[in-house]
This record gives C-alpha cells, sequence and structure tokens, in this order.
C-alpha cells in the first residue's frame, strides 16, 4: 500500500527564495537563560563556508520543474498544495475561497486509495483594499480567513474522504499585549482520509507541537514535518509528495527518515535546491537547537 503525504502549506512552499542554507554546529556550552529565550526560529544561511548539500538519500528524491495545478490536472492519482492569498497576483478575497476550496477537492478527487492527505494551514487576516497578509499595510484589518474552515468545508463536498485529525503547530510567542501580525502565530495541521479502516489511538503525536526551525520565516518547519512523516511510515507510508516543494525542506526530512519524495517547483532556482538539501542536517540542527 502506498500512502502519500501532502504538505499543504500557507503559500511557504511556493515563494521559498533561500540561496543556501547553511550546516549548523552546535555548541558544547549549554544555553543561558537568556539564550534559551532567544531561540533561534532559522536555519542559518549565508555567503560562505560549508553548503548543505545532497545526502546519501538523494537517489530517492525526485523534483520536476513544472507548474503544480496543471501537473495535478494532469495525473490520475496524486495530491498538490496551493499558495496562500498573498502570494497571488491580483486576486480578490472572494476569488481566493473559490480557488482554495476547488483545489483541495481537486487534491482529494486525486488522492490513492487507503491514503492520507496532510495540510498545513495558516490563518492570515485580510484588508479590505485587496492587501493581505505579508502585503498588508497599517494597524487595521478587515476579515480573518480561516483556512482550516475552508478546507474542512470543502472535504466535506467528497465522497468517502473524512477529517482524521486537526493538530495544531506553534510558531509565535507567548506574550501579553503589543500589536499582532497580519499572520496567525499557530498552523492548523489537518489530516484527511480515504481509508475506511478505524485510526489506532496509540499512532500520531500531541495535539500541540512546535514547529521547528526552518529555512524561511514561513517555511515548514523541521520538526513538524519529522513528526508527519514519522506518522505516515507508521501507516505504511513509501513516498511523500509535495507539489509546491520551494527548497525541498520536507522532500529532505523525508528522505533523511527513508522515504521516497516527489516534488514539483515552478521556479527553476528553487528546483535546484530542492535536489540538494540534506535533509539529515536540518533535523540535526533542530534537535540541537531544542535539547
Amino acid at each position: 500500500m502506498v500512502l502519500w503525504l501532502l504538505m499543504f502549506i500557507s503559500g511557504v512552499l511556493l515563494g521559498l527564495g533561500v540561496s543556501h542554507v547553511w550546516k549548523w554546529r552546535p555548541s558544547s556550552r549549554s544555553p543561558s537563560s537568556a539564550q534559551a529565550r532567544r531561540r533561534r526560529q532559522y536555519v542559518p544561511r549565508g555567503s560562505g563556508g560549508e553548503q548543505i548539500r545532497g545526502s546519501s538519500a538523494d537517489a530517492q528524491r525526485t523534483v520536476l520543474c513544472e507548474d503544480a495545478i496543471a501537473w495535478l490536472q494532469s495525473i490520475s492519482a496524486l495530491p498538490t498544495g496551493v499558495p496562500d492569498i498573498h502570494e497571488l497576483d491580483n486576486i480578490t478575497l472572494a476569488g481566493y475561497v473559490e480557488w482554495f476550496q476547488m483545489t483541495v477537492k481537486l487534491i482529494l478527487e486525486k488522492l490513492p486509495a487507503q491514503s492520507r492527505a496532510i495540510f498545513m494551514q495558516t490563518d492570515v487576516k485580510v484588508t479590505k483594499d485587496g492587501n493581505h497578509g505579508r502585503n498588508a499595510k497599517g494597524g487595521t484589518y478587515w476579515q480573518w480567513l480561516n483556512k482550516a474552515h475552508l478546507a474542512i468545508l470543502a472535504a466535506s463536498d467528497m465522497p468517502g474522504v473524512r477529517l482524521l485529525w486537526h493538530r495544531i503547530i506553534f510558531s509565535g510567542k507567548i506574550v501579553g499585549g503589543g500589536r499582532s501580525g497580519f499572520s496567525a502565530g499557530y498552523t492548523h495541521y489537518l489530516c484527511f482520509t480515504n481509508d475506511e479502516a478505524d485510526e489506532s489511538l496509540d499512532r500520531g503525536f500531541p495535539d500541540v507541537i512546535r514547529k521547528g526551525l526552518s529555512t524561511w520565516t514561513s517555511g515548514a518547519g523541521v520538526n513538524s514535518v519529522e513528526l508527519a512523516c514519522n506518522y505516515l511510515k507508521s501507516c505504511g507510508c513509501r513516498i511523500v509528495v509535495d507539489p509546491f516543494c520551494g527548497e525541498g525542506a520536507v522532500l529532505a526530512v523525508a528522505n533523511a527518515l527513508q522515504l521516497q519524495a516527489l516534488g514539483v517547483e515552478h521556479s527553476q532556482k528553487r528546483a535546484r535546491q530542492a535536489r540538494c538539501l540534506d535533509g539529515q542536517a536540518l533535523l540535526e540542527a533542530d534537535h540541537a537547537e531544542f535539547a
């Protein structure tokens, strides 16, 4: 049985423009309380030194430089993901909602039998002027866009598909007062399935998890990807599919966990990066940072 992992990110896998990611060497010193409070969010990157290159799992990784939606429509049984509203040009809120739900339905329609599709979605606040998420300016917004709600509504129209679990990835800061950003400090983790078998209570991971290090401000966190890949392995998964793979963090972590990976990325530059990112180095950096 082959199960497919869908990393349905809030636009981040489409918009990653990281040139290089640098291998991080953990210090032998124990962090002070002040240092612990300033834990980094991103894997270090720069313009010289040792680059994180391909690992021994590269033979298990395929990255296609194509448009993900067109690719999805052309195949018979594979899932995909979509970008967030602020990463699309000249689209209204109503237009994005319609497009988002259409894409969710297309994903679940193509889902192979006895499979799981995992969606990772961060809510955003939208403004009246059409600037959304990171493109928004000023101190006000018009509406909260709950993309978990939109995904669940779309899935409810698909026969034989049900929501298997809903978890939360925490990426924000617990502070009192102050201005919040245009994106939520947490991300919805939604798993849909067309498998008729019951789910074991012993399979899975905590309901609230940390994001972990990422290679970009809104990129997929290494810890959350590792947990999802290990979950899918427990279900019998052999292949991870990420059609908006960006610089390839999902593919790289999957390879490091002995899963085959297939990615699709429209940008030639990011597709090249996705082919050589070292998942083992990402895991080691995240484990060391949060040890």
